[in-house]
């Protein structure tokens, strides 16, 4: 899977995901023998998250995106991280409270390639 991640203006972040699928083709790729590509095609089954009034996102590439045993994941490769590191910097690092804009959720997309990590009070419309 991949992401094209496009902030749209200042109150409105799309996610895109796209599945990769194997092509019928096997070519030679780095002395092996018989390797498909994995590539993203127009018929490649896609999901668009758009988050309304985002207050912060992070991308992150996967090579060094960690787990971290006190955070609490709920889901996939689309998860609700109700506990977490990101959601602890947020309630210290502005002014973004319960109150306003109201409480605060963690969304988390996990590709081959990034992490993308949106905090918002607004649960993403999910398009696909």
């Amino acid at each position: 899977m991949t992401a094209l991640i496009e902030p749209i203006n200042q109150a409105l972040l799309e996610v895109t995901v796209s599945e990769g699928l194997v092509d019928e083709d096997r070519t030679t790729l780095g002395g092996i023998s018989g390797v498909q590509m994995i590539e993203i095609k127009p018929e490649s089954p896609t999901v668009k998250f758009s988050f309304l009034d985002f207050v912060t996102y992070a991308v992150t590439a996967e090579m060094y995106a960690t787990d971290s045993a006190s955070e609490t994941y709920e889901g996939g490769w689309v998860s609700v991280v109700t506990q977490s590191h990101l959601l602890a910097f947020v309630g210290n690092a502005n002014w973004a409270t319960s109150d306003f804009p109201g409480p605060l959720h963690h969304y988390q997309i996990r590709t081959s390639d990034h992490r993308i990590d949106v905090v918002t009070a607004i649960p993403p419309q999910v398009d696909g």
